[in-house]
């Protein structure tokens, strides 16, 4: 996968979890948006949702998350 599959991969992905939460979609999702604060489209349920998703995703390539790691956890 490369990184502009990763891209539409993540947008998808944020499509579906506001989709879930049946929250109407007002603007278009892009790469450049705010995903956390104030002016996000997302709150924090949709950006677990988020989460889960590309977990799920992750899983059908092949790939394992570790959500736990120091890596994963930094603040940076």
């Amino acid at each position: 996968m490369n990184i502009e599959e990763s891209k539409k991969l993540v947008i998808k992905s944020i499509e579906d979890a506001l989709e879930e939460q049946e929250k109407e979609i007002t603007e278009e999702i892009t790469e450049d948006m705010q995903l956390i604060g104030g002016d996000s489209l997302l709150d924090s349920m949709n950006l677990v949702q988020v989460c889960i998703n590309l977990e799920d995703y992750a899983d059908e390539a092949g790939f394992e998350f570790d959500w736990a790691s120091e890596a994963a956890m930094s603040k940076s």
